[in-house]
């Protein structure tokens, strides 16, 4: 549940501002950057095209922790978040 919350906070802002206009690359961990591309992909399964850089700084606010359950949870696995997780997926959904 909360993966899903957090795919659906990138959804979120994707479609209020991570519409896709292209672009890459970030200073992102390699936990951060599989999150990232792991929302991208899934946003893109349901129809959804993000711009990478707008993904990138919600993911670059993620804490390495988060960021790998986040990445390594299957899709509809509820990734247990910290608090700070939590209130980022749920901040970007306001």
């Amino acid at each position: 549940m909360k993966r899903t919350i957090v795919i659906a906070a990138v959804a979120t802002l994707g479609l209020a501002a991570c519409g896709s206009d292209g672009g890459g690359g970030s200073g992102l961990s390699d936990d951060q950057a599989a999150a990232a591309a792991s929302a991208i992909e899934e946003a893109a399964a349901g129809g959804v095209e993000l711009d990478e850089d707008c993904v990138n700084e919600v993911a670059e606010q993620l804490a390495d922790e988060d960021a790998a359950k986040a990445a390594a949870a299957e899709p509809g696995e509820e990734a247990e978040l910290s608090a700070a997780g939590e209130a980022l997926a749920l901040e970007l959904l306001n």
